[in-house]
């Protein structure tokens, strides 16, 4: 952070505040017209002796009137972005870089290529610099009348970044000063009289909260808390929220008061000046244009560098693009969007905040996402994505890679994103990267699709479901998995932000009703309530060693009311239970109109669910058993040798027989994560 803000602060002081945009495929290329004592260069940029250009671009040394040369850098990535035909290279140097790029195509073996310019640290964004005097409004609240530039600001979904620091929306009840930890923010928890129309908090509440904001997580418990919804507020009256919209959406598949508020719901306000009371957090009145500020250590804001969300949040749009390289570029709230781009490298990047909004219900289809790369035969590596109010990223095509990378803290909004939100794809691979902290799940399968032989491998994963309930770090809902193979990876659950006194439900790896066709083995999964859950129907899925760790039950199943329990086409074998706080297995269902349940503990290595032996599940050789710190049964365990071979998933094996659980003795660990952190 520190390295940042120092190459931040300068920049944007020196920075044109002005945005800058480059051009569409179709308008022409401008000249740029020479000041009075510059001469317009002849030809622009150096050449590479293969018919190829180098464009060079600096934000803090660079001119208007440059020549795009080493010595002669643009001031403007848009005159250089502007010039980039196929095998040329921009070069962006030091500096704040404002605006948005359209990129054309490169060609194959000849891409256009975005890269920093040797160790500079460039940053790419759409904020718009503060202008204008900070009046004190009282305290060490100041106002700014933004006005005159409004109009380049998202005012709908307003963020203040202090030296490249996003702040806090003024809420209750507060959360600190800064808006990187955004998975640990509190939220009140409703109390008696919480229903459809009326949120009840634990404490008395200011005047002022007619037309703020609530977002509360509701439903009944066991039924809780999938995503946020919202309402304006009508009223206050001491600690009850009269709510303007009734909040009692019908849950079609299951059933029940899944989305109707409850006493122990989750909730918090926002959108008030009332709200304002703690350092680090802003308010914007829309009605009047100001906005409203109190810096983390008090004080006056007019000599510090602040700056707004842009009104578009992407840096870059190439939709439909192909061939192009970027490497080693940050953005700074704004992302990138390539949708039906294909030929893409996006290495060595880092996004922060690409979105920032509050959405209500499930509202990824319609809420706009600015972090977004799909196509055929694209490689991203060593990227970092997050913090974000959304998904990290979003990523599909056929013949893509995604590897040693690291995601953090996304979905801040509660509603249904992802760390890795995953279109439907073909021979894709997620392998040996970082994902840590999302409120919801880190892989989401998009449901109703097929996939094709897609590979999550060698990922860590940590810290799921902070904020929303009943969520695995690997998810998917009536989704064909298409013989995809979720392997070899280290999932830790985490156990922060509990949901008050509604159920929390944490499953490691969760193959949901209505899929198909996914095979989850080799993986070791530790805490949650349970570490793996297989809800029927589930035809074609299998679930073969795998080693769970401290959980409050090991495997889980569950079925609609409305259907029949089946486990036909399902497979549960050589798995390993150790230390678990709880039962072996969850299972509840409705079979031939009979609620059924069994909370108990495996039968001869088998799991003895549905009750109606014709519709049970395939499982075998399964165990509970002890691990080491290694993670390996201890020494004379009944899981060494135990298993049975599984034709493409056990693989060699030292001894007589495979293993039970993830691991085989003798062999090291698997490499897990990104190989590298960051600062």
């Amino acid at each position: 952070v520190l390295a940042f803000l120092l190459i931040l602060v300068p920049a944007c002081r020196t920075m044109d505040p002005s945005p800058t945009h480059g051009l569409s495929p179709t308008d022409p290329i401008p000249t740029v017209p020479a000041s009075p004592t510059d001469p317009v260069p002849v030809d622009y940029g150096e050449s590479n002796g293969d018919g190829t250009r180098s464009y060079y671009v600096d934000a803090v040394s660079g001119s208007r009137n440059g020549a795009g040369t080493q010595s002669s850098p643009f001031s403007l990535l848009s005159h250089a972005i502007n010039r980039a035909g196929p095998g040329d290279t921009v070069f962006i140097g030091q500096g704040v870089h404002v605006g948005t790029s359209y990129l054309r195509s490169g060609e194959e073996g000849k891409p256009i290529t975005l890269a920093a310019w040797g160790d500079a640290k460039p940053v790419l964004t759409t904020t718009v610099a503060s202008k204008g005097t900070w009046e004190l409004y009282e305290g060490d609240i100041y106002s700014l009348d933004v006005s005159p530039f409004v109009h380049l600001m998202d005012e709908f979904n307003p963020q203040v970044f202090l030296e490249g620091e996003a702040l806090v929306e003024a809420r209750y009840p507060n959360m600190g000063p800064y808006l990187e930890d955004l998975m640990d923010y509190r939220r009140a928890v409703a109390q008696k009289g919480t229903d459809r129309n009326t949120l009840v908090a634990p404490d008395d509440l200011p005047g002022g909260l007619e037309g703020a904001l609530a977002v509360v997580w509701p439903g009944t418990n066991g039924l809780a808390g999938w995503v946020a919804w919202t309402s304006p507020v009508l009223s206050v009256d001491g600690r009850t929220i009269r709510l303007e919209k009734t909040l009692n959406q019908e849950e079609t598949v299951t059933g029940g008061d899944a989305y109707t508020p409850y006493p122990g719901n989750p909730f918090y306000l926002k959108g008030a000046l009332s709200l304002l009371d703690a350092p680090g957090e802003y308010h914007y009145d829309r009605e009047n244009r100001i906005l409203y500020l109190y810096l983390p250590g008090g004080g006056d804001p007019n000599s510090r560098d602040i700056r707004f969300r842009g009104a578009n949040s992407a840096a870059i749009e190439a939709d439909g693009k192909s061939h192009i390289h970027l490497k080693g570029l940050t953005f700074l709230g704004c992302g990138i969007r390539m949708s039906a781009s294909n030929h893409i490298v996006m290495e060595d990047c880092t996004v922060r905040y690409a979105d920032h909004f509050q959405g209500t219900g499930y509202a990824s289809y319609a809420l706009r996402s600015h972090m977004i790369l799909v196509g055929d035969h694209n490689t991203i590596r060593r990227c970092a994505f997050g913090p974000t109010a959304g998904s990290g990223i979003i990523l599909g095509g056929k013949d893509v890679l995604f590897t040693d990378c690291i995601i953090r803290n996304s979905n801040g909004s509660g509603n249904d994103f992802s760390s890795l939100k995953l279109l439907e794809s073909a021979d894709l691979v997620i392998s040996h990267s970082t994902f840590r902290g999302t409120s919801s799940n880190h892989i989401g399968f998009e449901p109703g699709k097929t996939f094709g032989k897609c590979i999550v491998e060698y990922n860590h994963f940590m810290d799921h479901a902070t904020l929303n309930s009943d969520m695995g770090a690997v998810s998917s809902w009536s989704t064909d998995g298409g013989k995809s193979e979720i392997r070899y990876n280290l999932v830790e659950t985490g156990n922060r932000n509990d949901n008050g006194t509604m159920m929390k439900l944490t499953v490691g790896l969760y193959i949901d009703n209505y899929c198909s066709n996914f095979l989850v083995h080799h993986n070791i999964v530790i805490g949650g309530e349970g570490g793996l859950s297989t809800n029927l129907p589930n035809p074609g899925t299998i679930f073969a060693n795998n080693t769970v760790i401290g959980a409050k039950h090991g495997y889980g199943l569950f079925s609609v009311s409305k259907d029949n329990a089946d486990g036909r086409g399902v497979s549960f074998v050589n798995n390993l239970f150790a230390d678990l706080k709880g039962l072996d297995i969850s299972y509840y269902g409705t079979e031939d109109g009979i609620s059924r349940s069994y909370l108990g503990n495996l039968a001869d290595g088998s799991v003895p669910v549905p009750v109606n032996p014709d519709r049970r599940i395939t499982s075998s050789h399964n165990l509970r058993g002890e691990v080491g710190a290694d993670y390996r049964p201890v020494p004379g365990s009944f899981a060494i040798d135990g298993g049975i071979v599984i034709d493409g998933i056990t693989g060699d094996f030292s001894g007589n027989a495979p293993d039970i659980g993830a691991l085989e003795s003798g062999e090291p660990m698997f490499p897990y994560g990104a190989s590298w952190t960051l600062p």
